[in-house]
């Protein structure tokens, strides 16, 4: 089942009030829509840093192993972003990478 607009839509502006009557009308059903990549609600709000909303979603009982089309979960979105903003951080302040010496 594809994505409804509407969820899409108060995703993408922040509106928690909206996503919330969203779920009390259509169910938590549109918790497992999913979009043209395959990504549910859950996925959107984990690479959009909105924690929030991911909590919320659990608490709806959103599947945390639900897989996209190229076989990522949730879990897979996240640790990804952290590891593109501990490298960007990395870069940012000239960080040194160190070589480990074999003891």
């Amino acid at each position: 089942m594809r994505t409804h607009s509407f969820l899409s839509e108060a995703l993408e502006a922040g509106r928690k009030n909206v996503v919330t009557k969203i779920i009390q009308a259509k169910g938590t059903d549109v918790l497992k829509c999913y979009d043209r990549l395959g990504q549910q609600p859950l996925h959107y709000c984990i690479a959009n840093h909105n924690m929030d909303m991911a909590k919320y979603f659990l608490q709806k009982g959103a599947d945390l192993n639900a897989k996209d089309k190229t076989g990522w979960t949730p879990l897979h979105v996240r640790a990804h972003h952290v590891k593109c903003v501990m490298a960007h951080l990395c870069y940012e302040d000239r960080m040194p990478f160190r070589r480990f010496k074999d003891v």
